[in-house]
């Protein structure tokens, strides 16, 4: 059984994108927020895969609901990153999983067919991670639980990265590193992002960078 996570956040502002919404405003922000999470649900759906989308707060199931009717919805456990991500990797394989990738909804270049390679990369690999640009990651794929690579990480650092390969490393896992993207967290990566959306030969893409331009011209 294969299993992809989105974590994601809910779409309120002034507690989503707050580094881009001291740019475009908390109303903008969290809009482009929301569209990035609707973008990965569609682009993510009909797979070979069971789909969870793992959201917070906890009280804000009703808008996932709403948002995710065909994904199975589960609430964020307590404590920082580290711990919400390996109590949910944990909770995957007792539930019997062989392969768990997770991904944010940051990063609007990610496609469906590189998720499936990740996934296939696990046959491999112990580890699979999707390097971003700002030094953390946007997929890490698992084919067992490892604890380990999620604690004492200096999280929301731009060594992110670095310190989950050197803990990898240190246990012996073979590690895959796919190519590098860029993140959204401020309105330069915004930039750059619809730079690179826009250059796309995906049609979707291109659709997308006109939405998220649309938002932020709209609450200027």
């Amino acid at each position: 059984m294969k299993i992809l996570g989105l974590f994601a956040k809910s779409w309120i502002p002034g507690t989503v994108k707050t580094r881009l919404a001291a740019t475009i405003g908390e109303t903008a922000a969290a809009l482009v927020h929301r569209t990035l999470v609707n973008r990965v649900l569609i682009e993510m759906s009909a797979v070979n895969w069971s789909s969870y989308l793992v959201y917070a707060p906890k009280n804000d199931r009703e808008i996932f609901q709403d948002a995710a009717p065909t994904w199975t919805l589960k609430p964020q456990s307590d404590g920082d990153l580290g711990d919400r991500l390996q109590n949910f990797l944990r909770d995957c394989f007792d539930e019997g999983a062989k392969h768990v990738c997770l991904i944010g909804a940051d990063c609007p270049t990610l496609h469906r067919q590189e998720v499936v390679e990740a996934f296939e990369k696990l046959k491999e690999f112990d580890v699979v991670l999707g390097p971003a640009r700002d030094g953390g990651y946007y997929l890490i794929g698992l084919n067992r639980f490892q604890p380990e690579l999620f604690r004492e990480i200096t999280w929301s650092s731009s060594s992110v990265l670095r310190e989950t390969v050197a803990r990898a490393t240190a246990v012996g896992h073979a590690i895959h590193l796919m190519p590098e993207k860029d993140d959204i967290d401020d309105f330069e990566s915004f930039k750059r992002n619809l730079d690179s959306l826009q250059k796309s030969s995906i049609v979707a893409d291109k659709s997308l960078a006109d939405e998220l331009r649309r938002i932020v011209e709209k609450q200027a």
